[in-house]
């Protein structure tokens, strides 16, 4: 992660702490959040934290939108911390602590980092965060790296012929269209580039 990204994400929680902030969430600009979001996390005032494991990627242009299971792996606007879990005033080890396990462990770790704290983050039953697919986002770049998204599978042509198609059925099963309730939950418009 970019020295730059990060200290503007340290900032950004610095300046949670500063307003008493209830919750967290650290949030790409490119990315667009469910207007359900912000209350199911307010009428759950005794939660420690949340995390959307369960999210969409978006292309502008398209009409349609893909199911991602997994979201918080790949994306980084996926955690919702609570305020006891992130501002210790007068603690500033603790701070950095905190910000450790939201920001630098990655967001991946983060469930891991603040359930070694004492803290549960539960996941959000719905989808939640929509990933605009920009060609920028370094998380889903590495990720698809790391795994190998787009190699070609080698051996016996039929077999890779059959695994072609399998993978094509998967994505075509993935894809829900851009229907007006879903922009209007996200302000998701589809003319923007």
């Amino acid at each position: 992660m970019s020295d730059d990204k990060v200290n503007k994400l340290i900032a950004g929680v610095r300046r949670a702490r500063e307003l008493n902030a209830d919750f967290v969430m650290l949030l790409d600009a490119d990315d667009l959040v469910s207007r359900r979001l912000v209350a199911h996390v307010l009428s759950h005032p005794e939660a420690d934290g949340w995390f959307v494991k369960r999210g969409w990627r978006y292309e502008y242009g398209r009409g349609w939108m893909e199911t991602l299971d997994g979201f918080n792996e790949v994306s980084s606007s996926c955690n919702v911390v609570a305020r006891r879990w992130f501002s210790f005033p007068g603690d500033p080890e603790r701070e950095r602590d905190a910000d450790t396990a939201l920001i630098l462990q990655g967001h991946g770790q983060a469930v891991a980092a603040f359930a070694e704290r004492g803290a549960t983050l539960r996941p959000i039953p719905f989808r939640a965060v929509i990933y605009t697919a920009n060609g920028e986002n370094m998380s889903i770049l590495m990720h698809e790296h790391l795994h190998g998204h787009g190699a070609q599978p080698r051996g016996n042509p039929v077999r890779r012929l059959v695994g072609r198609c399998k993978r094509t059925m998967s994505a075509w099963s993935k894809r829900r269209l851009c229907t007006s309730t879903l922009r209007r939950e996200f302000a998701l418009d589809l003319s923007i580039p």
